[in-house]
């Protein structure tokens, strides 16, 4: 049973998409139990984040939740409750409502209303007479906005199948290597390189777009082709400075944190 509550009606389309994103980035074993669900962050707007030590995703919700009292601003959700709520919530009828002004768009749009009850161990989801009781992961998640960088960062903007096809290029031609992508930029133009084994550095060059000074990074070239995959439109990557955490955004997409390869014999690029 819950004690001392506190209590929310929200958009749980909004809700439930966010921390289904997340579960793509938790930690998939138990080593660091506190990346192995998604981390719902209390406050105006709310927040969602999911982290593996290698990236992380967090998307800004459309709506406030406040903590209860005396309670945690984080609550821990166990990937396999947030997978078994995405479940019920497709399974679920969506109710009818009668829009105002009797417009079809209105009742298309219309918000699916999901209830949640919460104190510092335990939530309780629940919409259209079912109810999920789900026990939190107890732990600190890390600080993940110190990780983001600021907006004053540089930053280069590019289509992003033009950068998934220029890093397969360079992936083809270098796979024996250390599976590092180097991404540098300045002026219009993003360099993707990479080092095989027997070919030596290999580069594809990607028409951008470049705000503030030139940059680069060093990523994993998994990471990066997984976030690549199927993504269309434009896309920008933005860091801080060298070494640091590179930040990538997409228009409707959420936001990614990938970690930086630390490559020796570097000429500033990554």
């Amino acid at each position: 049973e819950l004690a001392s509550p506190q209590e929310a009606e929200v958009d749980g389309d909004a809700l439930v998409k966010a921390l289904e994103e997340g579960v793509t980035y938790a930690l998939t074993d138990d080593s660091r139990p506190t990346l192995a669900g998604v981390c719902l962050t209390l406050g105006n707007p709310a927040e969602v984040c999911a982290a593996d030590g290698f990236r992380l995703t967090w998307r800004i919700l459309p709506f406030p939740l406040l903590p209860a009292e005396g309670g945690p601003t984080k609550l821990l959700i166990p990937c396999a409750a947030v997978r078994a709520l995405g479940k019920l919530w497709k399974r679920g009828e969506k109710p009818p409502v009668l829009p105002e002004d009797g417009a079809l768009v209105s009742l298309l749009t219309a918000q699916r209303p999901l209830r949640l009850r919460y104190t510092k161990s335990l939530l309780q989801v629940s919409f259209g007479g079912i109810t999920l009781a789900v026990l939190l992961v107890q732990g600190d998640f890390p600080s993940y906005h110190d990780l983001i960088p600021n907006p004053q960062a540089s930053r280069v903007t590019v289509m992003a199948e033009r950068l998934h096809l220029a890093l397969r290029q360079v992936q083809g031609m270098a796979h024996e290597g250390s599976g590092i992508i180097r991404l540098s930029w300045e002026g219009n133009t993003l360099r993707v390189a990479a080092r095989g084994a027997e070919v030596g550095e290999v580069e594809s060059e990607v028409p951008a777009r470049v705000e503030g000074e030139a940059g680069g990074i060093a990523f994993n070239q998994k990471y990066l082709a997984e976030y690549l995959k199927g993504r269309e439109g434009p896309m920008t990557v933005q860091v801080d400075a060298h070494n640091k955490p590179a930040l990538l955004t997409a228009p409707g997409a959420p936001q990614v944190v990938l970690m930086p390869m630390f490559v020796k014999d570097d000429k500033g690029a990554a």
